[in-house]
């Protein structure tokens, strides 16, 4: 065989294993850990417990978890001298041996300390424990999320526990979008339960949705099924857009949560946009709070950076800057940056971007003319910390290893 015929084989064989590098599924890993509130699953009982945040915290909770398929699955809560009380659970396919059991619990008393455990059929789960706020609470704690994407989701674990143990006081946190790598792919949104596991059955998420909660396993968009099966978020958007926008009131701060995803969600949602927009004009509207901040994914500026809008930015900006906005805080590059107070026909409100909580580095992520910060984080991911009581609103930038990006306040 000649030398020439020899080289054309190997050329042909390392563009057939580059191509097929190119479909074949990625394996994510971080995935058969066995986090501590993963109950034995051969028996039955439930794993992956954990709460998504609730239109009105001082009186509800909503508490999901899964477990084996079963028709039935409860809830016994316990609280003072109060007999245990047992509710259903509303039950939804997770996949063929999985189901989704999720539990409203909107009656609450203010300010209590309540234990409850959870069962999937076959036995229950451990007692877990929780407290409401009190109805008049002046201050809040909270910790923001950038992007946990991830190959290896014990990345993502980490960064969550780490924040957590130096947090443990948080009333709840934040997710800001593109929560796994692939919205479809299920071993993924396990990986990521796993990650939060040690903390996710005490207090809620406020979860964000993101661009990669829209695509299914061929990489095409799709409906965020599964994101929106595993967060019952609050339903009090209007009828169009539940689920995929809403609010909530935690203390002294009003928070509004938006879906950017028209570009994946165009065919099935085209007035996604123009929904959203006059949703969040009354929204905004009826707040008193001294604070309100506002939670979307993408940013609202074009990309490569040259200061004007997208299509978010001037859908969304104007009534932003109308109603007193005060931040705005979103994800998407995988950077941490901060703007100087931008207004759009308004009031001035500080813009956010919040990097990355999992494995995924931006290199070349972009940095504004606009930031007076920025930090790429791509030798570690990060957090951020949000304490805000009814006079101070102040955030800190961390990396993983607790070490300070940036701080900031606002006062009033």
């Amino acid at each position: 065989m000649s030398r020439k015929i020899i080289t054309l084989a190997i050329c042909i064989i390392i563009l057939f294993l580059g191509i097929l590098y190119m479909f074949y599924p990625q394996i994510y890993t971080g995935i058969e850990k066995k986090p501590e509130n993963i109950i034995d699953e051969a028996e039955g009982k439930p794993f992956y417990v954990w709460q998504t945040i609730p239109p009105d915290a001082p009186h509800g909770r909503t508490i999901s978890w899964l477990g084996r398929k079963n028709d039935t699955g409860l809830l016994e809560l316990s609280y003072a001298e109060h007999c245990d009380v047992s509710y259903e659970a509303t039950v939804s396919s997770f996949d063929e041996a999985t189901s989704v059991y999720t539990v409203k619990l909107r009656s609450l008393d203010p300010n209590t300390a309540y234990r409850y455990r959870v069962s999937s059929g076959a036995g229950f789960s451990d007692w877990y424990a929780f407290s409401t706020p009190d109805e008049n609470k002046l201050t809040l704690s909270a910790i923001i999320f950038g992007d946990s994407q991830s190959a290896d989701y014990s990345v993502w674990e980490k960064t969550a526990n780490e924040a957590y143990a130096k947090n443990a006081d948080i009333d709840f946190f934040i997710n800001m979008g593109d929560l796994v790598d692939n919205g479809m792919d299920l071993s993924q949104w396990r990986a990521w339960l796993g990650g939060i596991a040690k903390f996710s059955n005490a207090i809620p998420v406020a979860p964000v949705m993101g661009n990669h909660e829209t695509y299914d396993l061929d990489w095409k968009p799709v409906g965020p099924k599964i994101f929106q099966l595993l967060f019952d978020v609050p339903e009090n958007s209007s009828y169009g857009i539940q689920k995929h926008a809403y609010s909530f009131d935690y203390g002294p701060v009003h928070f509004v949560v938006l879906d950017t995803q028209l570009e994946e969600q165009q065919a099935a949602l085209p007035n996604l946009f123009k929904e959203q927009a006059e949703w969040l004009d009354k929204d905004l509207a009826m707040s008193n709070l001294p604070w309100k901040i506002v939670l979307m994914h993408r940013q609202p500026w074009k990309i490569p950076l040259d200061g004007s809008l997208n299509n978010i930015g001037e859908t969304f900006l104007p009534i932003i800057s109308r109603h007193g906005v005060d931040a705005v805080f979103s994800a998407h590059i995988h950077s941490y940056s901060r703007t100087e107070p931008l207004s759009f026909g308004g009031s001035p409100a500080v813009y956010v971007s919040t990097g990355r909580s999992g494995d995924q580095a931006w290199k070349n992520s972009p940095q504004k003319s606009t930031d007076e910060e920025f930090f790429n984080p791509v030798s570690e991911p990060m957090y951020l910390k949000l304490d805000a009581d009814m006079h101070k609103f102040a955030v800190k930038a961390y990396k993983q290893d607790g070490s300070i990006i940036d701080e900031w306040q606002l006062q009033k």
